[in-house]
């Protein structure tokens, strides 16, 4: 009940976002596009991008490497409704912003045990200007759409994968109910799938959820991965300009800038290192660190910890601009041999 009163008092709050009109990308995917207004398009969307999902051509135009066929059903299904009438695109994203709304809810209530703590965490997401795109803009849709699966996701694993739990009667059920709610994600968004080695590492770690019951989220993500190169011809992340900037294997050099390419194995490299970075840190701080009380806060080690991180950002943060300005005027091959050594 408090979950309902809350959500309806949010929806109320964000109302006036149903009388906006359409804005930026919504008159080339929605009121422009050939495409929307026609059910039978639904399947052509699984096998192109965004841009030529809304029916344009050329790379020169923003989305010409996203690859979101969910987020063009979705408007699809709503465009079905009444046309392009921009009450029924702002009601379906506020309504989708809501759903997501709920699920956090439903998580911190789960994860920290306190109505309080849901409620503050629940009123500062839904109103955060942060998210206002996610109510306020149609074509923005995608964004509440893979958080939701996202979210679901964790919250089936969650209830119904934890050795011991009450809801783990069916894991593998539930295991792969979370992958299809994942992968329902995944299509909406790219960007959730760089949460994945995150959220199965908090599940494993600190929920106890056992790894195979993971494995079948990380299949749709491979399944994804695979639908998205085979309807893009390559594993791409292009820029506005339409001149993308490819991840593949070259001689090894990194490089920054439109059309550069950038050595795969770096990319690789960096999750491996992040992934055994965020395991040790958690493993430390939920078994095998005592403790902490507010007392630590005046500790010297913290002090000293906390001076040595901020000095390593300023210096990391002023190198970067000393590189960036550097590569300005281009006036050699490698500008960046110039820098300071």
């Amino acid at each position: 009940m408090q979950a309902a009163l809350l959500l309806a008092l949010i929806a109320v709050l964000l109302s006036p976002a149903l009388k906006a009109d359409f804005l930026w990308d919504d008159f080339n995917q929605i009121v422009e596009s050939p495409t929307i207004g026609d059910l039978s398009n639904i399947p052509f969307y699984f096998t192109h991008n965004v841009v030529q999902s809304a029916g344009s051509e050329g790379r020169g135009a923003p989305g010409v490497d996203l690859y979101r066929p969910l987020f063009m059903i979705s408007l699809t299904a709503i465009h079905a409704v009444n046309g392009p009438d921009p009450f029924w695109f702002h009601l379906a994203v506020l309504a989708a912003h809501l759903l997501v709304c709920a699920l956090l809810w439903a998580l911190v209530l789960r994860w920290l045990g306190s109505g309080t703590a849901a409620t503050l965490a629940l009123l500062f997401f839904a109103c955060h200007p942060v998210t206002a795109e996610a109510y306020l803009w149609p074509s923005a849709i995608s964004e509440p759409l893979a958080a939701a699966g996202l979210l679901g996701a964790v919250l089936v694993l969650d209830r119904g994968c934890r050795q011991g739990g009450p809801g783990a009667r069916r894991p593998w059920t539930a295991a792969v109910a979370a992958s299809m709610i994942f992968f329902g994600g995944l299509l909406s968004k790219e960007a959730v799938l760089m949460a994945l080695p995150a959220v199965s590492l908090y599940l494993s770690v600190v929920r106890d959820v056992r790894a195979r019951y993971l494995m079948p989220s990380w299949l749709a993500a491979m399944i994804f991965l695979v639908m998205r190169t085979v309807a893009l011809a390559g594993l791409q992340a292009g820029g506005a300009d339409g001149a993308p900037t490819r991840i593949a294997q070259d001689d090894g050099s990194m490089m920054r800038g439109k059309g550069k390419q950038i050595a795969l194995l770096t990319v690789v490299m960096g999750v491996i290192f992040n992934l055994g970075n965020t395991y040790i840190n958690g493993r430390w701080l939920f078994y095998f660190s005592p403790e902490y009380t507010t007392e630590w806060l005046s500790d010297p080690r913290f002090i000293i910890g906390i001076l040595m991180f901020i000095t390593g950002f300023v210096i990391c943060k002023n190198s970067d601009h000393i590189l960036q300005n550097l590569r300005k005027p281009r006036l050699y091959p490698h500008s960046s041999s110039r820098s300071v050594h």
